[in-house]
């Protein structure tokens, strides 16, 4: 075979060559559009404590957590928490409740480290709770006591009360979480 004699080997290859930077272009793209895609799966599938409240409300959301609006209802007047003890809207609790009544002392708390809450007690008998990750470092807080919600990471004190910070780095409040006390248990609101 000489070097002009091509066979239909040679022809398919020389077509084959002429198309494959298109075939790598058009690949490249699928290939960038896909892994963008799934990039942005993958950040929107991010869930970050310090950023992100249980109940999923997000710190620019203008929601609550548990999906309410800041103002929806008379608990969430200055000075109130979002969150409190008695009937509620008189509505039937739905589900397990977060903890049972007689778990909350007066004057203290406990941390639900499992569902990232903190549910606390005042001396008068109001129940409030709160987020329990710190907002600080994200570190979730592990005891309440003396009147403070605190955090063992850097020593961030808060406000049983009212989720304020009173001591350490931290300076923003505790993000509420709307519960009700009903029928010896604590359920979310």
């Amino acid at each position: 075979m000489t070097t002009e004699e091509s066979s239909p080997r040679d022809a398919r290859r020389a077509g084959e060559a002429a198309a494959g930077p298109v075939r790598r272009r058009m690949l490249g793209g699928l290939l960038a559009a896909g892994g963008a895609t799934a990039g942005a799966v993958l950040l929107t599938s991010c869930y970050i404590p310090s950023e992100d409240p249980p109940g999923g409300a997000g710190p620019d959301s203008g929601t609550a957590p548990g999906g309410k609006a800041p103002g929806d209802s008379a608990e969430d007047s200055p000075g109130g928490s979002g969150s409190g003890s008695g009937g509620g809207d008189g509505a039937a609790p739905q589900g397990d409740p977060l903890v049972s009544s007689d778990q909350v002392p007066g004057g203290g708390g406990v941390v639900l480290a499992d569902r990232e809450i903190v549910v606390t007690r005042d001396a008068s008998g109001t129940v409030r709770a709160f987020s329990a990750v710190c907002t600080h470092a994200g570190c979730l807080v592990d005891s309440v006591s003396g009147g403070t919600i605190n955090c063992p990471c850097h020593g961030s004190a808060f406000d049983a009360g009212t989720g304020s910070p009173v001591s350490g780095p931290a300076g923003a409040p505790l993000s509420p979480v709307p519960v009700q006390e009903i029928d010896g248990g604590v359920f979310p609101a």
